[in-house]
């Protein structure tokens, strides 16, 4: 079945809304100022990325804007783009740098230092996705997770 971006917009802004979205770091793409949106359409391409549907920055001013097909990420020097069908993992970006002998230590308090995370495609390309230490970035993993299961 083949779901449209008015159905995929509908569901991520469901399950932003359970993470109380917006915060200090986290919007709705709608309720953005118009020369923030601005800012993000000069990187949207509408018929590839579908509608911009949520914004997650971060004090250093990396961001991730979540659209109903596709993210686009900037980390400050570069932006890219990753069509959400093609993803394949998310991870954690602190166990993805840790050398392959080297068993990492998750302890609840350091997870609530986490501001990245690790996507992987499908042709086993990574990318680290921005968002506010804590809750955001919890809730930008968790809203990814349920956007690449509704592809499935």
């Amino acid at each position: 079945m083949k779901k449209t971006d008015e159905f995929l917009v509908d569901r991520l802004i469901w399950k932003a809304k359970k993470y109380n979205f917006p915060t200090n770091y986290s919007f709705f793409y709608n309720e953005l100022s118009a020369d923030v949106q601005q800012y993000l359409n000069v990187y949207i391409e509408k018929f590839v990325a579908g509608k911009p549907v949520l914004f997650f920055t971060s004090p250093s001013k990396k961001w991730t804007l979540v659209c109903s097909r596709q993210i686009i990420c900037n980390d400050n020097k570069d932006v890219f783009k990753i069509i959400i069908q093609d993803i394949q993992e998310l991870k954690p970006t602190v166990i993805d740098n840790a050398s392959s002998n080297k068993l990492v230590d998750l302890r609840e308090s350091e997870k609530l230092e986490w501001h990245q995370m690790t996507v992987v495609d499908k042709e086993k390309n990574s990318y680290i996705l921005y968002a506010d230490k804590g809750s955001d970035l919890f809730a930008l993993w968790n809203i990814l997770l349920m956007a690449v299961r509704l592809y499935d």
